[in-house]
């Protein structure tokens, strides 16, 4: 990565893991006061809050996290797929998409599950995955995954996750939905 050339840094991807590490340690540093971690109700998703109107939780409930691994392998996950997507669809598409599919997803949250409060980026990580599957797809055709071992792994093991407690199916399902209807615009 040449960190000479500006467009070549994923300020995005830097950016929005910052943000969830800021608003994961001043949650850490909340529950050191309070008790509790007040992120999630500060900035978490669902339906009655949104319909309250307090809309710009469609997108801050992507930035907010419930414990360390849930953290953890979200950004794992987000800086190894954003750096390659930023750079291949630009800091402004790579943005859209994200966005895009994190809100998308925290609608179908409270559409589906209305009386689930709900954080996390994995909503803008199932879109950006079922984009870059469909656009593997659309470029090499269906084998280029079915005959790639680490990418059926991979998509195996987000779908069963999706049956584990507390994991939001619906937020997932909103952002890869996003993220395939996505696929064929940006």
């Amino acid at each position: 990565m040449d960190y000479n050339n500006f467009t070549n840094i994923p300020i995005v991807t830097y950016a929005v893991s910052a943000i969830c590490v800021l608003v994961y340690l001043l949650g850490l540093m909340q529950t050191a006061s309070l008790g509790h971690d007040p992120m999630p109700y500060l900035l978490g998703v669902s339906r009655s809050y949104v319909l309250g109107g307090q809309w710009w939780r469609l997108l801050t409930a992507g930035f907010v996290h419930l414990s360390f691994w849930h953290i953890a392998m979200n950004l794992s996950a987000f800086i190894s797929m954003g750096q390659s997507m930023e750079n291949n669809l630009g800091h402004a598409r790579f943005g859209l998409l994200l966005f895009v599919c994190i809100v998308a997803g925290n609608i179908m949250v409270c559409l589906l599950a209305p009386h689930t409060l709900a954080a996390g980026l994995s909503t803008g990580l199932y879109g950006l995955m079922v984009f870059a599957i469909v656009r593997i797809a659309q470029k090499y055709g269906m084998e280029a995954i079915t005959h790639n071992s680490a990418m059926v792994y991979t998509i195996f093991v987000n779908l069963v996750m999706n049956f584990l407690p507390g994991i939001s199916w619906q937020g997932h399902l909103g952002g890869a939905i996003a993220g395939a209807l996505l696929a064929r615009i940006l």
